[in-house]
């Protein structure tokens, strides 16, 4: 029951005892309940960024922007991510963030480059897909309301002085009564009209084309603009390889169970994943990137990168030293080191490719010789060698000697490796299998300055299915990708050479890995 209704039922109580002066009480409270009832629908309407309740995650976003001139909301779907990146965008436009008590640390907007609150009036730009599907029906509501339904938005109505709107009717600017201007743009749009104006700030709504985002941030670095994207990452993978590996960009996934408690229900969620694949999941639900789906290492991450040792490594029998070298006709040759601690724990501690230039054997053989010697540190000596089986056949070119027999003239002595690659993935799972918080750590480890070599674990993956037509988009195919694999192939081989049950003893070394406890591996 309401307390407007509990006043009228009080008022009828008093009209039944006939006390007037009860009724005449009641009337006057009634009509300021009424009155305050009103006031705050009101406000809700037309002053909503008030109410503004974030999550966690949301205002960890928020409080971010004082360090960070780029942040990535990468967000399932409903995970609150347009919301946050929206209710940003107001509190830009007018200074500070309504939502929160003015003794809060991040209630003023603080410009990362001057360290000051960001100057108002100023100019801010939303790019999002499309003007009419997400310009219209997603960005503008979220910000002006839907009259329609009663609905108010972000920005307060007293605030709106005005918009402007183009050919097909979309609002493409809003002016505010402090000063400031809120423009949109689209993707859609050609590139050249993102590079002749600058911004205050940004916000980009969904990912943006790598040149789409070029042009803004060209602009964006001179002034030290922030920007900020809030996107589910379906397509864009540049995204993935250029802004998230990068220190001084913030990240953080929205996960769609973030927002229950927040205009979602856990029901909601429930009903919404019954719908979707395994890898639909990773993407819809809780942001991981849709190119990514069938990753082959889905277990690589952090914790497999160790820094590159300051002391050599360790020249004895119970260490192992092993290479591959994986050469091409029209790529360039490429060649991977694996360093194996006694106790079976596999670094993998170099990387090289031919240079652009030359794609000679006899060149690539100097390039080895020198990596070696000057850069691990190690002697030839020390190595054992492994090459792609097709290094074998004779050449076709030259003298027609194999591509082994070239390696042979310059002093390098191959074997070929296994191409057993569903008993490497078995093997690789293993090595890089951890559950720290039960004290498992992994038994593989990349330096974290082979950028490469990271690189391939995180996009090495499976063919999405067997066959072509629709109707057979059921069977998933068990075969990876012929892309990104140059040094995985090698890192294979190398494992199916040396692969044994965790035996060994654990060295002590200012560069060795953490302690993990021994379990078995099943071989």
């Amino acid at each position: 029951m309401s307390l407007t209704e509990s006043i009228r039922e009080r008022r009828e109580a008093a009209v039944a005892r006939r006390a007037p002066e009860s009724v005449d009480e009641d009337r006057e409270l009634l009509l300021q309940i009424e009155a305050l009832e009103s006031e705050r629908t009101r406000r809700r309407t037309q002053e909503r960024i008030r109410y503004h309740t974030p999550h966690d995650k949301q205002q960890t976003f928020y409080a971010a922007g004082a360090e960070y001139r780029i942040r990535l909301i990468l967000g399932g779907n409903r995970s609150g991510k347009s919301e946050c990146g929206m209710a940003e965008c107001v509190a830009h436009a007018i200074g500070y963030r309504p939502w929160l008590d003015e003794s809060d640390p991040d209630y003023r907007v603080i410009h990362k480059l001057t360290g000051k609150p960001l100057e108002v009036p100023n100019r801010g730009l939303i790019v999002c897909e499309s003007f009419d599907e997400q310009g219209k029906k997603v960005i503008i509501p979220k910000l002006l309301g839907n009259p329609g339904q009663k609905e108010g938005g972000l920005i307060p109505t007293t605030l709106v002085k005005g918009v402007k709107r183009n050919q097909t009717g979309v609002i493409t600017e809003i002016y505010l009564t402090n000063g400031s201007t809120i423009f949109l743009k689209s993707y859609a749009q050609p590139v050249k009209l993102f590079e002749s104006e600058n911004y205050d700030w940004y916000s980009l709504d969904e990912p943006p084309p790598r040149e789409h985002y070029i042009a803004i941030e060209r602009g964006a670095t001179d002034s030290g603009a922030p920007i900020w994207m809030q996107l589910t990452p379906l397509s864009q993978a540049w995204i993935h390889d250029e802004l998230c590996s990068r220190d001084d960009v913030f990240k953080i996934h929205f996960d769609i169970t973030d927002n229950i408690g927040y205009g979602l229900t856990a029901e909601a969620v429930a009903e919404f994943e019954k719908s979707l694949t395994e890898d639909e999941k990773e993407m819809r639900l809780h942001g991981r990137f849709f190119h990514l789906q069938g990753l082959v290492y889905k277990e690589f991450g952090d914790i497999h990168l160790v820094p590159r040792p300051t002391t050599p490594w360790p020249r004895n029998d119970r260490w192992q030293y092993w290479m591959h070298v994986d050469p091409h006709v029209r790529k360039r040759h490429k060649a991977v080191w694996i360093a194996i601690r006694p106790d079976n724990v596999y670094f993998v501690i170099g990387a090289l490719q031919t240079p652009p230039e030359t794609n000679l054997i006899s060149h690539f053989a100097d390039q080895i010789h020198a990596y070696e010697q000057d850069f691990l540190k190690l002697r030839q000596d020390d190595i054992e060698r492994l090459i792609d089986p097709l290094a074998v056949p004779p050449s076709v070119v030259g003298t027609g000697a194999s591509i082994i027999d070239e390696f042979g003239a310059s002093g390098l002595y191959f074997r070929t490796g296994s191409k057993d690659r569903a008993t490497a993935i078995q093997h690789m799972h293993k090595l890089l299998h951890c559950r720290p918080a039960e004290g498992y750590y992994p038994q593989l480890y990349v330096l974290n300055d082979l950028h490469e070599i990271r690189f391939e674990f995180s996009h090495y993956s499976f063919e999405e299915w067997r066959g072509k037509d629709v109707a057979e988009r059921r069977d998933p195919n068990p075969d990876p990708r012929k892309k990104f694999d140059d040094y995985i192939e090698g890192i294979h081989r190398i494992v199916l050479a040396t692969y044994i049950p965790d035996e060994g003893e654990n060295d002590q070394h200012e560069w060795a890995a953490p302690k993990r406890a021994r379990y078995s591996t099943g071989y």
